[in-house]
């Protein structure tokens, strides 16, 4: 009686860090995954501080121009097109970008670039710590 109590209480215990461990995760930036219409090639990362936004494209294999293009990532409402980018063949490229006054007390942010030659377009949420 007394081990069916502690294995009970275990296994409570484990679903509800379990639990939590899914919500802290869905709270994370998550990797870029290639969805339909986006180039699975393009690796990048980005990140917003201090109201800057952040992007690290790595390696590219193809000579390619992107456009680089912000909204609030709940609302799915408005595009703000930052600037572009261009790659030669082969690089890696960073850049910095003034997060748009508008989305400044934005929490989620949905940063995307897409390319300019095939209309493909990679996006990444990401959290505004400044909110």
């Amino acid at each position: 009686m007394k081990h069916t109590r502690t294995i009970r209480r275990i296994a409570i215990m484990v679903m509800c860090l379990t639990f939590v461990a899914s919500i802290v995760a869905a709270a994370l930036p998550q990797p870029a995954q290639a969805a339909p219409g986006s180039d699975s090639k393009l690796s990048f990362n980005t990140w917003i501080s201090n109201g800057k936004v952040y992007i690290d494209i790595s390696k590219y294999n193809n000579k390619a121009k992107f456009q680089v293009k912000l909204r609030d990532a709940e609302t799915a409402n408005k595009w703000y097109k930052m600037g572009t980018i261009k790659l030669a063949k082969n690089t890696a490229q960073s850049s910095v970008y003034k997060l748009p006054k508008q989305l400044a007390k934005t929490f989620y942010i949905q940063v995307c670039l897409k390319n300019l030659t095939s209309d493909k377009l990679n996006c990444k949420t990401v959290v505004n710590p400044g909110t």
